[in-house]
Formats: C-alpha cells, sequence, structure tokens
C-alpha cells in the first residue's frame, strides 16, 4: 500500500477520489478485517467512521474504545443469534442499515472466511501466467507510451507501469458498472469482511 509517494489533486466537492481511481482500503479488529473497494473510500464507511458516528448511530459509549466497539460490532454481524436477548438492538441495525451491512432484515455484507480467500486465490493463479503473458505482449507499447510522457524525467517505468494499472482497472470497473455486471453500492463502495 505504501511503495510510492503521490500528490494527487481533485476538483473541490468531487466526490469521487482524484482521477475517480479505485482502491483497496483495510483494517483489522480483531480477527476480522474490513476490506473497501471503491473510489469514494474517504467518505462514511465502517473504516472511516469516528466517535461522533459511532454514538450517533450506534450508541457507542464516551468511554468505550473506538477500535474495541467496532471489534464488537463486527461479532454481531460474524455472529447473529436468534435469541431475543442477544440480537443486536434495533440501533445497531438502523446503523449496519446505513453503512449497507443489514438489508431488509437480514445480512447483506459479504463475509469471507479463510477457505473462501483459498479458494479466490486458486481461481487467481489459474490465469496468472496466461495474465503475465498478455502483459508482456503489451510491454513495448507501454514502454514506448512511458518514454513519449511529460513523467518519463520524473518517475521509473515500474512506477508509470504501476499507473497505467490503477487506471486500467479504474476503467474495467466503471465499463462492467456501465454494462450491470457490477451493482454500484448506495453507500458508493463495495464492503467486504475478512473472518480469520
Amino acid at each position: 500500500m505504501h511503495y510510492y509517494y503521490s500528490i494527487q489533486g481533485k476538483m473541490k466537492g468531487q466526490p469521487t477520489e482524484a482521477f475517480g481511481i479505485y482502491g483497496n482500503m483495510n483494517s483489522g479488529y480483531g480477527h476480522v478485517s474490513v476490506s473497501v473497494y471503491g473510489n469514494q473510500r474517504q467518505g462514511i464507511n465502517f473504516i472511516t467512521l469516528g466517535k461522533l458516528q459511532l454514538k450517533e448511530w450506534f450508541g457507542m459509549d464516551d468511554s468505550a474504545d473506538t477500535d474495541k466497539f467496532k471489534q464488537a460490532l463486527l461479532e454481531e454481524i460474524l455472529h447473529p443469534s436468534n435469541q431475543s436477548n442477544d440480537a443486536p438492538d434495533e440501533k445497531h441495525k438502523k446503523g449496519f442499515e446505513k453503512l449497507g451491512f443489514i438489508e431488509s432484515g437480514e445480512v447483506a455484507v459479504p463475509i469471507l472466511s479463510a477457505d473462501d480467500n483459498k479458494k479466490l486465490s486458486e481461481i487467481a493463479n489459474l490465469i496468472t501466467d496466461e495474465l503475465i503473458q498478455m502483459l508482456e505482449r503489451h510491454r513495448d507499447r507501454l514502454e514506448k507510451s512511458y518514454r513519449a510522457s511529460l513523467y518519463s524525467q520524473e518517475i521509473t517505468f515500474e512506477e508509470y507501469s504501476i499507473w497505467w494499472y490503477h487506471f486500467f482497472y479504474t476503467g474495467v470497473t466503471e465499463d462492467l458498472i456501465g454494462k450491470g455486471y457490477i451493482t454500484r453500492p448506495a453507500a458508493g463502495v463495495f464492503t467486504y469482511l475478512n473472518s480469520r
């Protein structure tokens, strides 16, 4: 996540991140990590919730530790109970609804287990060689574009290609949304949980 430094500008009031670029943001709370994918990650989402929102949306006590409170909230989502004395209170449900974690009274946020992550890695490994070969076929074109760019005297080819990749997958994401393969969540970001 911190392999280069960049300064990006955007228009004041623009809801998306600079250049509309999509990206991932992760934060761990105990044995659960929350991941957010999108181009509005600086807006309100579980990771960016501060004490004020936690108090207002979930009724957090002033003396509570923010991260521990968030961890307890995630436990409610991971281990819902049908017993009325263990079920989340209405205030928590309303907060989860604002975040898109609960829709129509049901948990709506994807929860990935260790087995799910293993399966995703196996799927990704199926196309690794093919993807590398495809990218290598276009290396000359990308290097030529780099040498012709204004940035060739300021950054390395590796940095240029990382940014090319950011613009590429952002374009692919927007194309998939435009064609209806992906539905942009109402919150503007896609959130998923990893349970370790």
